[in-house]
């Protein structure tokens, strides 16, 4: 598991944030920290205000925040939260892949392949893909988002689903997590294969207010910048490197 140091908190202005409680290494809900909140953080920070994170599905952080539950929106998009504000830069980049075991030997050269495989997604997938995902998801023999994201991991290799569909870099951190808990069982050891089939997804901060989002933009643009926010990541690369698999 990984560890860091406590960011200090002082005395500023609190907004209320939802993010994803299963999307390690960008949100770590144990230590309160990962790569999203450090830079959330940090831009809202330099504008003098704290964080108070909700930690949710993406399901129930998008009904809270569009009922005005919550301030910030980690991930949300413009169909599923019509009336937010969107910061300019992104907050998160997410290389979502599927995968399956080597042995099945599958072939997925596109999205429209997904369709005659049993499939688990991570939450509300069917919304936040492109919209060729949501016709194949309805096609698949056996279709299910699961909030708990290292449940598709585990589901892919005991042979529950064919294929998940998940952010890579959160797949190799619960495979690893996984391989490190049992470190002597042969399912976890299983040969994978990844199939590149979705362009990267950009998930801008969603916001109800102008001057928070303003607020942030210019947070943001000091990160980047100051060379911060490019520092943040390094520190994350730097610690992944010696826990995520390959």
């Amino acid at each position: 598991m990984l560890t860091f140091f406590s960011i200090p908190a002082y005395s500023a202005e609190s907004v209320r944030v939802g993010c994803g409680d299963s999307i390690p290494p960008y949100v770590i809900r144990q230590n309160e920290r990962g790569i999203v909140l450090d830079i959330l953080r940090r831009a809202l920070q330099t504008q003098n205000k704290t964080i108070n994170v909700s930690y949710n599905s993406n399901a129930n952080n998008i009904a809270a925040f569009n009922k005005g539950e919550l301030d910030i929106a980690c991930i949300t998009s413009s169909s599923a939260s019509p009336g937010a504000l969107f910061s300019r830069q992104p907050l998160i980049v997410f290389q979502n892949v599927a995968i399956s075991l080597s042995k099945r030997n599958l072939s997925l050269t596109d999205i429209p392949s997904l369709g005659d495989y049993r499939i688990t997604a991570f939450n509300l997938a069917s919304q936040l893909l492109p919209d060729n995902f949501a016709a194949e998801a309805a096609r698949s023999p056996a279709y299910q988002e699961l909030a708990e994201q290292q449940k598709q991991v585990e589901a892919l290799f005991s042979g529950e689903t064919d294929v998940i569909i998940l952010e890579q870099t959160i797949f190799r951190y619960y495979l690893s997590q996984l391989r490190r808990n049992h470190p002597n069982s042969p399912v976890y050891q299983q040969q994978y294969q990844y199939h590149d089939l979705f362009e990267p997804t950009y998930y801008y901060a969603a916001f109800h207010s102008k001057q928070l989002r303003d607020a942030f933009d210019i947070g943001m643009e000091i990160l980047i910048d100051s060379g911060e926010q490019d520092k943040i990541l390094q520190r994350y690369e730097r610690l992944l490197a010696d826990y995520l698999i390959r």
